[in-house]
């Protein structure tokens, strides 16, 4: 059963197009930005690529890319990103609450990344959080 709840959640990102994100940090400052999604899949991996613009509240407008690649595994999701040209990867099972929570975070020294997903009516959430000795921050990815 969990296994094919996992499989509706890659089927579900799979179908976005947009993705809009909202980015806090705990040093005060904060942004927004917007993006077009590439869902395309490779067997049973779902590659995901993203391309928009963001700038922080009050600057200038800028370019960014990002990619990721989905799988199930077991009856779990797993996501690999790309970060500072690393892979770092991340094992999420799902919660009493209906919320997909990252097992573990992974740290990319000094700084530690957990991740967490919720299927809303309209779109895909994926939250990292990002904690560290300057750090304190939230990424909230919006997958429609």
């Amino acid at each position: 059963m969990t296994t094919e709840r996992a499989r509706r959640v890659l089927a579900r990102l799979s179908a976005a197009t947009h993705v809009a994100r909202t980015l806090r940090s705990g040093a005060g400052w904060a942004g927004e930005g917007t993006g077009t999604v590439d869902a395309t899949w490779d067997g049973d991996v779902l590659v995901m690529t993203e391309a928009g613009t963001w700038a922080a509240d009050g600057g200038r407008p800028m370019r960014w890319r990002a990619s990721s690649r989905w799988w199930v595994e077991g009856a779990a999701l797993a996501v690999e990103i790309l970060r500072q040209d690393v892979p770092a990867s991340a094992v999420l099972d799902l919660g009493v609450c209906g919320a997909w929570v990252g097992r573990a975070p992974f740290v990319c020294a000094p700084d530690r990344y957990a991740v967490s997903l919720r299927l809303g009516p309209e779109a895909v959430e994926v939250t990292w959080t990002v904690e560290g000795p300057s750090k304190a921050d939230r990424v909230v990815s919006r997958y429609r």
